[in-house]
């Protein structure tokens, strides 16, 4: 096909990668827009239906030019956003910017007691949200428009459309692939550059910029997926997960962020560390801690069902108590391996524990075993 825009050789395989390249970016808004802005998190739908209106709207307009720099530049737009910290921050603090109404409370904050600051911040959070949805809108229009424009010339409908039902099949798993290997978004981006710059290569128009364009966009995803302060930062197959040191009053040495929240503490209550701390561990509460309390309530556990294991806090807990038989079970396998190198009690290492790797529904659904305690966290 040669028209004012592209020249491409197979019209086929044309239908194929912008399809690709399609769903594949939009697996990675909905993926990594809905992790590191939290209001989208619980919007999902809302990048999706965003990501679909861009490409409507290209194809709608398909007749028009075709300018791929319009979703470089809203790429490097948000990539830039996203790699310095401060802005960084501010989108990431939306969902709170979103909430000091007071009808509303996500996480923290809450309700500001200034009634201009509650304006400013609740126009500042709407301006933010809509801003993310006009870059997200702009990066899909021309994708839109290749599409748009080789499904009307093909001489054979029916088969353009099931090539594109593949394509984007195949878009939206080889994201899941990345997430099964533990791949950061700098990974998600490259791929994406790497099907960006075949339509380039085939546009007559602004190749230098475009290609420039291009090479920042590489750059800016790799300080996009960096975390300041962070030990170790894991893209697991389910979230977004960041290993710190604690801080110098708490009990144990890492904490665990899931997601940009704080989520767990990896303790340390071994009877020799606290036995040495009495002022912080006073001995009257010795073995009453939230990870104890579920083996004291069974006169003789022999089993104990833990269901959103985590780092093995609670595991350790039944433990200390000798329950004989000890079943842990979390979705997450990076946040088991994160236990199995980091807590200092070890607890999965134990023969009484067995380690299962599992969504809880999937688990309850199939198990058949019965046990005298199931302590079930969320």
């Amino acid at each position: 096909m040669q028209d004012n825009d592209l020249e491409i050789p197979n019209q086929t395989w044309a239908i194929f990668l912008i399809s690709v390249l399609g769903l594949f970016l939009e697996t990675l808004f909905i993926r990594w827009i809905g992790t590191e802005i939290r209001i989208f998190a619980y919007l999902q739908n809302t990048i999706l239906v965003v990501c679909f209106l861009g490409l409507g709207l290209g194809a709608f307009t398909s007749s028009r030019p075709i300018e791929i720099k319009q979703t470089l530049f809203a790429l490097s737009i948000f990539l830039f956003l996203m790699a310095i910290p401060v802005t960084r921050l501010a989108l990431g603090s939306t969902s709170e910017m979103l909430s000091t109404l007071g009808d509303l409370v996500i996480w923290s904050g809450g309700e500001a007691s200034d009634i201009t600051k509650r304006i400013v911040l609740s126009c500042a959070g709407l301006v933010l949200t809509y801003g993310v949805l006009i870059l997200i809108v702009d990066s899909f229009v021309p994708l839109g428009r290749i599409l748009g424009r080789l499904m009307n010339i093909n001489p054979n409908p029916i088969w353009a459309y099931s090539v594109n039902i593949f394509g984007s099949i195949l878009g939206t798993w080889s994201f899941v692939l990345l997430s099964f290997f533990y791949q950061p978004p700098f990974a998600w981006f490259f791929v994406t550059a790497m099907l960006l710059a075949i339509f380039i290569f085939w546009s007559n128009r602004d190749k230098k910029i475009n290609l420039t364009l291009l090479a920042m966009i590489i750059v800016l995803s790799w300080f996009a997926s960096q975390v300041s302060g962070a030990l170790e930062v894991i893209w697991s197959p389910y979230q977004k997960l960041v290993v710190r040191e604690s801080q110098v009053n708490e009990i144990g040495k890492y904490q665990i962020e899931v997601n940009n929240a704080s989520y767990q503490e990896i303790m340390d209550l071994r009877d020799v560390y606290v036995s040495a701390d009495p002022e912080r561990f006073p001995p009257q509460l010795k073995g009453l801690s939230q990870y104890d309390i579920p083996s004291l309530l069974h006169p003789d556990p022999e089993s104990i069902l833990i269901v959103g294991a985590g780092t093995g806090n609670d595991v350790a807990g039944a433990l200390r108590h000798n329950i004989p038989s000890i079943t842990a079970v979390d979705i997450d396998p990076a946040i088991i391996i994160i236990g199995q190198e980091l807590h200092p009690e070890n607890p999965y290492s134990s023969p009484q524990v067995q380690v299962i790797n599992d969504d809880a529904r999937s688990f309850f659904a199939t198990t058949s075993d019965k046990y005298d305690i199931i302590s079930f966290w969320v």
